[in-house]
């Protein structure tokens, strides 16, 4: 243009197939296909998720991908989606049929799809939540989705009605444990089939014994030791014995030749505090936090000193592995990489029909991790709609 600037002729936006017969397919791992999603949800259409690998269109589609079927919505949505993902530069295929001669599991399959909800997100903000951690949240979802939220008090939670909302996010923040408690009303809407998200400090907390959320347990110490709000890591040193002085050789013995053996280095049990590192995760593809990705590795940040072992009744979606891959900044010697092998980054613990996702560190964090933000977009809308607990051929329904 006269202003120098430059359009990005390589984004399309539409159905460039035209008005579908059965449905429309909504590639997913983008936010302007979240933007779309949300958009079509508010206004009252109907999609579904792909939760198993399905076949349309003489392709396959992997899990996440989205589903308008043309017979559960108005007319409206041909018109609709062609302006919504225009607006949202997201390419929606349109099918002529939902079967496939060539696999079983087409868009009409009740073991492949689930219906999504409508996303009605609360935050909690006020005391013990970091302002900044709430900032970032709330730039994200507003500002970069164009999601609503309603913020609610951290201290009110335990007696508040949330059966207006199907997502609970915490961010990052301290004492979290100590205003909540056991929580046993949040537990309970959470098993009613809602997604429970702790961001950092926010979801660490989880963990913690009184909690009793998750059955991960944190890397040496207490079971939510991390979230009191004067604890402070302490730095491990090894423990030495003081040399014990040898009375001089008497006239015509030979003096020893021998030293005193060297104190063994002690094995680190707590990790020491990092200002943030980058390592090498594992993602686990069959999860629904992973999809959208396209593979089974990550590059996330580690900062401070909190790692958690993996839960052993919920699903560990990020996990690092027994040998670590540390792509940036540094760790602590004989401690670090030690302690922090074969721990779990992101986890989804089952609660009832619900679930409660901790993540270790915020992803929304300055903006700073776009690839980490796809997880979250993925708690929000496929926690609530996601059962944790089903009988056979139940999901799709």
């Amino acid at each position: 243009g006269a202003d120098g600037r430059v359009a990005l002729t390589t984004l399309r936006g539409g159905v460039p197939g035209g008005k579908a017969k059965t449905a429309y397919l909504i590639p997913w791992g983008t936010d302007g296909a979240t933007r779309l999603a949300v958009a079509l949800l508010e206004e009252g259409f109907r999609l579904v998720a792909a939760h198993e690998a399905i076949t349309a269109g003489g392709k396959e589609w992997p899990k996440g991908t989205l589903v308008a079927l043309v017979e559960r919505n108005p007319e409206t949505l041909h018109s609709r989606i062609d302006v919504l993902a225009k607006a949202n530069n997201v390419e929606v295929v349109s099918l002529a049929t939902s079967y496939s001669a060539a696999a079983p599991r087409g868009i009409n399959s009740p073991d492949a799809m689930q219906s999504l909800r409508v996303p009605r997100i609360a935050v909690a903000a006020g005391d013990n939540i970091e302002h900044t951690s709430f900032g970032s949240v709330w730039h994200f979802l507003e500002r970069e989705l164009g999601v609503k939220f309603t913020p609610v008090r951290l201290s009110s939670i335990g007696s508040a009605d949330l059966s207006r909302f199907n997502v609970l996010i915490i961010p990052d923040g301290y004492g979290i444990g100590g205003v909540l408690g056991k929580a046993e009303k949040l537990k309970e809407w959470v098993g009613r089939g809602n997604a429970l998200i702790g961001l950092g400090a926010g979801g660490t907390w989880f963990a913690g014994k009184e909690a009793g959320i998750s059955s991960a347990v944190r890397v040496g110490g207490e079971e939510g030791d991390d979230d009191k709000p004067d604890a402070k890591p302490t730095e491990e040193k090894p423990e030495t014995k003081p040399t014990e002085a040898k009375p001089e050789a008497k006239p015509g013995e030979a003096k020893s030749d021998e030293k005193a053996p060297a104190a063994e280095k002690k094995k680190a049990t707590k990790p020491l505090p990092l200002p943030g590192t980058i390592f090498l995760a594992k993602l686990d593809p069959t999860h629904f936090l992973a999809y959208g990705y396209g593979g089974s590795e990550i590059a996330v940040p580690v900062a401070g000193s909190t790692f958690l072992k993996p839960s052993t009744k919920g699903a560990n979606a990020v996990t690092f592995g027994k040998a670590l891959l540390r792509l940036s900044g540094w760790a602590w010697p004989d401690n670090t990489e030690e302690l922090l092998a074969e721990t779990a980054y992101v986890i989804d613990e089952p609660l009832g029909r619900g679930h409660a996702i901790l993540f270790l560190h915020d992803p929304t964090f300055r903006s700073l991790w776009p690839g980490l933000r796809r997880m979250l977009v993925n708690a929000i809308l496929f926690g609530p709609s996601r059962s944790a607990t089903f009988t056979e051929g139940e999901e799709g329904r």
